[in-house]
């Protein structure tokens, strides 16, 4: 009997890990598939394709989720910060699975504002944000690597300035396109926050544009393993000595007690 019962429970452990990558994946296809759906201009027949896969998307996350939210709370996780944040994310996708795919169209004149939850947006962020939370938990298992901090601090920063690269050469990000150099100038500064240019920002880069330069340098200056390290806390419940040590040497921060009460205060305020 006992027997069987591990052998049950590392099913379980099994199935909620596939599960988990499943998930991984199809957010990441999900969010390349949303960066060519801003970065150009699209006819209405790709436009059309796109909303469909996205509607896809959510309700194959919504199922994986749901097979993942009734395994792993059948495994009596203690944690209950995970418990919590898995129960949140598991109803706000069971809510906009309901409202897109059981509500008659009928149903929307007399309650207008569940129109909402059936907009493309909303659809893309809750899909994001499957894909997001399961990235936080990948990225926490970067301890097992064994990779020493400074060089982690450096690819990291490294990655979002290369993305952000990328993402201020998509068509949309600028009036009438820009050079690579000029591109990668103008993402390292913004992450590095320097505030140097080589081209005019207002007349050179899209509102588009301009919000991506805002977010590099929001990551840059609060820095992404701090947003890493938030966020794994939040979902894991908890942090790695080797975590805290980071932090404690990135912050200039004396004592190890207060690390995480002043991520919460950077990230908070």
């Amino acid at each position: 009997m006992i027997i069987n019962k591990i052998r049950l429970s590392r099913w379980q452990k099994r199935i909620v890990s596939w599960c988990g990558n499943l998930i991984f994946y199809i957010g990441l296809i999900s969010f390349f598939a949303l960066i060519y759906n801003i970065g150009f201009i699209q006819s209405a027949y790709n436009q059309a394709i796109l909303n469909r896969f996205f509607y896809i998307a959510l309700g194959v996350l919504f199922y994986l989720n749901t097979i993942e939210f009734i395994l792993s709370y059948s495994q009596k996780n203690k944690n209950r910060i995970v418990t919590i944040a898995s129960s949140i994310l598991f109803f706000i996708l069971l809510f906009v699975y309901v409202v897109n795919y059981f509500l008659l169209e009928g149903f929307f004149i007399k309650a207008p504002y569940l129109s909402i939850f059936k907009s493309n947006i909303v659809v893309w962020a809750i899909v994001l944000i499957a894909f997001f939370v399961e990235v936080v938990k990948k990225l926490m298992k970067f301890d097992q690597l064994n990779i020493p901090p400074a060089k982690l601090f450096i690819f990291s920063f490294l990655f979002v300035i290369l993305f952000g690269t990328g993402m201020l050469l998509l068509p949309n990000s600028t009036t009438n396109g820009i050079p690579f150099l000029d591109a990668l100038f103008t993402a390292t500064s913004a992450v590095c926050i320097t505030g140097l240019i080589v081209v005019d920002t207002a007349s050179c880069f899209t509102p588009m544009g301009q919000n991506i330069i805002l977010l590099l340098i929001q990551i840059g200056g609060l820095g992404i393993m701090t947003f890493t390290c938030f966020f794994g806390f939040f979902f894991a419940g908890s942090s790695s000595y080797r975590d805290q040590l980071f932090l404690k040497d990135f912050f200039s921060t004396e004592k190890m007690g207060e690390v995480f009460k002043f991520v919460f205060r950077i990230v908070a305020g």
